[in-house]
């Protein structure tokens, strides 16, 4: 079925630094996308499965030689295979459950050299890429916890085969606080980072932690050997075990929304420190998390904070008066001589955007108070109380849907936006950043709020 190959992972992303720089994807919302995975000894008998595939419906199984592009697929107008002159290696067919599997032979000159990519032929739909390796002891499941390497476009300033890593943790959600530790390579990367199961107890759902890879920037990391805990009580020490993970890719690319500052270069990664919590958790549960276009994350994080209290609080309020596209223009978005997003600060040619948005929910009669604080006793208040919080940094707005303060007087912070405004399939996702009362800055989530200041909360809550 497989013949030889070379490629890299730098060839594979090539082509998305030019993508992200040259202009932002207009797609469509998709489908979760199906997932590949591979187990068996390469050089005999492998065994590829698809999860998430159509229920009975019918799955190639492709190959190739270097990353690229391929295509149109046949009946699936507009859709590539990210291989370049990818070749059909099995069509089969998914079971009920949407899980497809292929048993063959792969010739050792395969191994390690051949890509595969699945496509499911009923929705039009492609999985991940894979490189096939020898793995005998495999597990071939969807992952809990996926490892990736981050690769940035910043202000349009591309960064490939970062220091950052990420963890995307799919779990259960707990009563309590729980707390996540992380060794990576033989360091304590992920320290008593607090687990706040946002959605609440005995929900699916996923939190991000980022943290230091261990290499150096610009070189590629495939694998590593991971030991990811979580435990009811802090850790005194590192855990001690750990497996050999595969690192995936994560893009995150990102336009200023401030007009007053712009991004600033990439700094090196840190690892996550979180530690024991002195109160309670407060959070928020089914908040809206919209793809955003780029430049557009204050509008963007408005408009999901409305769109929550709409629904939380039964406001009745128009859903066509809380869009995105609405909110631009309640924050004088790009209002001239805006040229790059919002107003954080007042100033001689306008009102920091929080001001002009309720003045903006005053003239159209819409029933929410804005307020502005620095306070994070305000924030557990109003999280408590069902009302929303923004988030406003240097240079980026984001919602605000879980908070821990604490012991050593540092505040554990869960964010929920968009970390890829070059696709409007991916990037939506809650992570956890924390806040140093000693250094006033933030830490996790970089090219958003990594070595950023807290600039100010804005807490909007339905009027009485």
């Amino acid at each position: 079925m497989f013949n030889y190959m070379i490629t890299s992972k730098e060839t594979l992303h090539r082509g998305f630094v030019m993508a992200a720089i040259l202009a932002a994807s207009s797609s469509a919302l998709a489908q979760t996308d199906p997932f590949l995975c591979h187990s068996g000894v390469c050089g005999g008998d492998m065994t590829f499965t698809v999860f998430d595939a159509t229920p009975a419906g019918q799955v190639a199984i492709t190959y190739g030689f270097q990353g690229g592009a391929s295509g149109p697929v046949p009946g699936c107008a507009g859709l590539f295979v990210d291989i370049e002159q990818a070749r059909l290696g099995a069509l089969i067919l998914a079971d009920d459950t949407g899980v497809a599997t292929l048993q063959t032979y792969v010739p050792p000159a395969a191994c390690d050299r051949t890509l595969v990519q699945a496509v499911d032929l009923s929705a039009c739909r492609t999985s991940n890429v894979i490189l096939i390796s020898d793995c005998p002891g495999c597990e071939c499941a969807p992952p809990d916890v996926v490892f990736s390497q981050l690769n940035f476009v910043l202000d349009d300033v591309p960064v490939m085969n970062s220091d950052w890593g990420r963890v995307d943790f799919t779990f259960v959600g707990q009563a309590g606080i729980q707390y996540v530790n992380l060794a990576a390579n033989g360091t304590w990367q992920l320290r008593n980072m607090p687990l706040l199961s946002v959605e609440g107890e005995g929900v699916e759902q996923t939190i991000s932690y980022t943290f230091d890879l261990g290499n150096e920037p610009g070189e590629e990391v495939m694998e590593g050997f991971f030991d990811f805990v979580i435990t009811d009580e802090p850790l005194d020490s590192m855990p001690d075990g750990g497996d050999l993970f595969i690192v995936w890719d994560q893009d995150v690319v990102y336009w200023r929304g401030a007009e007053e500052m712009a991004v600033p270069p990439l700094e090196s990664a840190g690892p996550g420190d979180g530690g024991e919590s002195s109160g309670p958790k407060h959070t928020n549960s089914d908040f809206p998390n919209q793809q955003c276009k780029p430049n557009q994350c204050t509008p963007t994080a408005v408009s999901n904070s409305l769109q929550f209290l709409n629904a939380k609080h039964n406001l009745g309020m128009d859903a066509a008066d809380i869009t995105i596209a609405k909110m631009l223009q309640a924050t004088k978005w790009k209002v001239p001589p805006r040229r790059f997003g919002c107003y954080i600060n007042d100033n001689s040619n306008g009102s920091a955007w929080w001001k002009d948005k309720n003045q903006y929910m005053l003239a159209n009669g819409l029933p929410i108070t804005t307020t502005s604080t620095t306070s994070f006793a305000d924030v557990a208040n109003a999280l408590d109380n069902n009302c929303d919080i923004e988030i406003q940094g240097d240079w980026h707005t984001a919602a605000v849907v879980g908070l821990t303060p604490l012991a050593d007087g540092k505040y554990s912070v869960d964010i929920s936006h968009d970390t890829d405004q070059n696709d409007d399939t991916k990037g939506t996702t809650t992570e956890t950043i924390t806040w140093d009362p000693t250094t006033k800055k933030f830490s996790g989530s970089p090219g958003y709020f990594n070595g950023s200041v807290l600039k100010y909360f804005v807490i909007e809550c339905p009027k009485k």
